[in-house]
């Protein structure tokens, strides 16, 4: 049993968890990134770093404006069948609309929602875009479609700051198979996607996942965020002691939830009729019709574990059951007599509940309480609902998730104490697994933050050098050894690995002119180096993969976003030097930034000359003076680099 906690140790609020300085307004800074300690300033350590995702909230609030965003949303449980439209679910969208409204993006909201005929005879789409005018109080208006050229026409037609909701997706098939063109289609005219739709996270949707492929920048949502912020503290650091109340009717689908949150709880209980399981394990009488005899040394096993651990399984102590022509009676688990069926849990179960949600600083409800499928009991669920309203008030952080749990939560009239109400069932138990969620997996990477310039160089003044997708970054290492005391360095790639074989090497070098970050470049580039307090003279982009089809491949392709982040960050006389040994993205590479904002970038000097150049104007040789081993492999084998450096200058000039 777990002891009382400490009347002195309550947790008020969330700032007393995470800190003051991680609260904004509602919202949750996802990872504090620190920057390395070092005594000697040239010995570089590596950041602690933990990939996330990107986030609205993160994202340049300027950068947003005038642009089409898209928001997908889950609207599965706002109609319904009798009362025609249930809110709850649209107002979780609410923060998210009227922070894009006041940044003056261009807003496209798409959802699914069930095609039930309500008693109010508006259509469904014409409901939820009246109730979401009446809370944002603007005028949203609709289309039913969601892709073609009238979709197309509607959102260039968009001013800044109005919204237009789309039509039900559940219409296409496109969308459950992430079709590719279809995916490509719905991200027509779009800047942006910002995913608020937790629920179905764990699904892999086209508007989800495959229109993450054709859009600049995928952002979490402000409920995303705080859905994935919750979870991950849960399963991560939780405060202690920290009880989970796990409930369901299939132990397949549950046990590797159970296992995983041997990691991290005090307590773990078990709800729902996957207790029968436990109780077969433990040789008592199954009275269960549905049983996984398969799982019974998986349950015994995990029983182990637990004891091994000093995680306290708490089971029913006692079970309330019916059988017909009797009232209600409760017996002890191992004692229930022929002919009762357990239907619930026991009075004396619930107090042992109560006595180690009493003790926690942080709780987790998910998953149905009832023991039986014919008769349903509320009134554990009702008792549990005001129990965590109890120990919430008393500063614990509360978590809840699923439909039975959600709706007792609500009922009890108390809601608002609950730290946390999730939107999802089956994404929360797939988080909880420790399973990536692929919606979640397709947004871009968390910026790694504001870098500390002065800790990372002795000179933080000096010249900058940018490699975009350094790989190894053997290319900067090299410049970087030929040029101490007269350019910094900086290389951006997104593979963790690479990143931190480069710090390492940092580390030997005892180099101080010379750093690394983990970053998606394509959306990151601005927030990393706009803070830097020299100038930027010059921007390599060397042998990006040429393959636009590929998930992982796409972030390392040069985008519009990428050019237009560059052109606003580099110095008026710098210079950006691209090349490949495939000709076709070379071409692709010159054409995307002579193309964007013509008037800043010309041709440089070099490609004037003809002893430099050959017959179709790429340079001969490498004008840096140093080369990349990629570069140095591709010339061994025989075969040509394509290679050009372009010059910027100022509009007056």
């Amino acid at each position: 049993m777990l002891k009382s906690a400490d009347s002195g140790l309550k947790l008020k609020t969330l700032a007393d968890l995470y800190g003051e300085d991680l609260v904004r307004v509602g919202c949750f800074e996802l990872f504090s990134i620190r920057s390395f300690k070092s005594v000697d300033r040239r010995v570089h350590r590596k950041e602690e770093r933990r990939r996330g995702w990107d986030t609205l909230r993160e994202y340049p609030r300027e950068d947003l404006l005038g642009k089409a965003v898209l928001v997908r949303l889950d609207l599965s449980a706002c109609i319904d069948e009798v009362d025609g439209l249930n809110e709850e679910a649209i107002l979780t969208a609410i923060p998210t609309l009227s922070y894009l409204i006041s940044a003056g993006a261009r807003i496209v909201i798409t959802s699914h929602w069930p095609t039930l005929e309500c008693s109010n005879k508006a259509s469904n789409i014409e409901l939820i875009a009246g109730c979401f005018s009446q809370h944002l109080g603007k005028t949203v208006s609709t289309i039913n479609a969601v892709k073609g050229g009238a979709v197309q026409n509607a959102i260039t037609t968009l001013s800044n700051g109005d919204l237009l909701l789309l039509g039900n997706l559940e219409q296409y098939k496109e969308e459950l198979s992430n079709d590719k063109e279809y995916s490509k289609e719905l991200a027509a005219n779009i800047d942006v996607l910002v995913n608020d739709a937790f629920s179905i996270a764990h699904r892999i949707l086209a508007s989800t996942v495959g229109v993450t492929c054709f859009t600049s920048a995928r952002l979490a949502g402000l409920q995303l965020e705080k859905e994935l912020l919750f979870l991950t503290k849960a399963t991560s650091t939780p405060a202690h002691p920290f009880v989970a109340i796990i409930g369901g009717s299939r132990l397949s689908q549950t046990l590797n939830v159970l296992n995983e949150l041997l990691k991290t709880c005090s307590s773990i209980v078990i709800t729902g009729s996957i207790v029968f399981m436990f109780f077969k394990a433990l040789g008592y009488r199954c009275f269960s019709s549905f049983t996984e005899d398969a799982l019974v040394p998986d349950v015994v096993k995990f029983l182990n574990s637990a004891a091994a651990q000093k995680v306290d399984v708490i089971l029913p102590l006692d079970l309330l059951c019916i059988k017909e022509g009797f009232s209600h009676a409760t017996f002890r688990p191992d004692n229930v007599p022929e002919g009762w069926v357990p239907v619930s849990v026991g009075q004396s179960t619930l107090e042992r509940i109560e006595n180690a949600l009493l003790g926690s600083k942080m709780a987790l409800w998910i998953g149905p309480l009832s023991l039986s499928n014919i008769v349903e009991d509320n009134n554990v669920s009702k008792s549990l609902a005001k129990i965590f309203s109890k120990i919430s008030r008393q500063g614990c952080i509360t978590i809840v998730g699923g439909r039975q749990a959600t709706s007792a939560i609500r009922a009890d009239g108390e809601s608002g104490l609950i730290s946390h109400i999730s939107t999802g069932g089956a994404a929360f138990m797939e988080f909880l697994k420790g399973m990536n969620l692929p919606a979640v997996s397709a947004l871009d990477f968390a910026c790694p933050g504001k870098l500390e310039w002065e800790r990372i160089y002795s000179c933080p003044s000096l010249p900058l050098v940018i490699d975009v997708g350094c790989g190894n970054g053997l290319f900067i290492l090299r410049m970087a050894r030929t040029s101490v005391g007269s350019l910094n360095f900086l290389g951006l790639e997104v593979r963790k690995k690479l990143v931190d074989q480069c710090l390492t090497s940092v580390t030997d070098d005892q180099a101080d002119n010379v750093h690394f970050v983990e970053a998606d470049a394509a959306t990151m580039f601005k927030r990393i180096v706009s803070s830097y307090p020299g100038k930027i003279i010059l921007v390599a982009i060397q042998c990006p993969v040429p393959n636009f089809t590929n998930t992982e491949t796409r972030r390392r392709m040069v985008q519009k976003q990428l050019v237009e982040q560059i052109l606003h960050t580099i110095s008026t006389d710098g210079k950006i030097f691209l090349q490949s040994d495939v000709k076709s993205v070379a071409m692709q590479l010159r054409k995307d930034f002579l193309e964007y904002e013509k008037g800043r970038l010309r041709m440089s000097i070099e490609h004037h000359d003809a002893a430099k150049c050959d017959s179709e104007g790429w340079l001969l040789t490498n004008p840096l003076g140093v080369s990349s081993d990629w570069e140095d492999h591709v010339l061994q084998r025989g075969d040509q680099m394509f290679r050009v450096l372009l010059s910027c200058f100022s509009n007056s000039h």
